[in-house]
């Protein structure tokens, strides 16, 4: 949300990604967390309010030179929430490639849990998963819908050494039968530095 030019995002008929009508990376490697740290700093860092994006994963992460950790790092700093949209199933074809030509693997921990679910989930977001690329819009549908019913909770934290450091925060609800998606802590920044922080 906020003023300024949306990017816009694009897939040619010959599966070439590009953003705002350039060509990204003709070689088809994953700068995955590369693009979750810029569009970040590029785009959201400055708004104020709910912040979200999406996470279209065909893949896990390849050639950045940003680390998983800085991605969420980043995400967290901005106060903004992660959803990935994981791809299955599009259409294949005889190769075993699909017409974004890339192989759909994607990247475990050492617990063999996805890394982009949980990177996700401690932004308070979570994993979509999309059986096929004609249900996209179906999933961000949901997404629009969840974070327009989603509560704003704010406390204010006995430690008041505005530090820059991450304080771990959980959040859980009275009874049975309920799942809260909330992010797993905050950077101790003042209020100046970041004025659209809502623990």
């Amino acid at each position: 949300e906020g003023a300024g030019p949306t990017p816009s995002i694009g897939v040619g008929a010959g599966g070439t990604v590009g953003i705002n009508g350039k060509p990204v990376n003709a070689n088809r490697e994953a700068h995955l967390y590369d693009a979750i740290r810029f569009s970040t700093e590029q785009y959201l860092k400055g708004e104020v309010g709910r912040k979200a994006i999406v996470i279209v994963a065909l893949s896990g992460d390849a050639r950045s030179t940003t680390k998983l950790q800085e991605a969420l790092e980043t995400l967290l700093a901005n106060d903004v929430i992660a959803y990935v949209l994981q791809i299955y199933d599009p259409p294949h074809r005889h190769d075993g490639h699909d017409n974004c030509d890339v192989i759909h693997t994607y990247a475990r921990d050492e617990h063999g849990e996805y890394v982009l679910k949980k990177l996700a989930e401690a932004t308070g977001g979570r994993m979509l998963e999309v059986r096929g690329m004609d249900r996209i819009d179906d999933a961000l549908e949901e997404i629009s819908e969840e974070l327009h019913r989603q509560y704003s909770l704010g406390y204010y934290p006995d430690n008041k050494n505005w530090d820059g450091q991450f304080r771990k925060i959980q959040i859980s609800a009275a009874g049975e039968g309920y799942k809260v998606y909330a992010r797993k802590g905050y950077y101790a920044q003042h209020a100046k530095e970041n004025s659209g922080a809502t623990p």
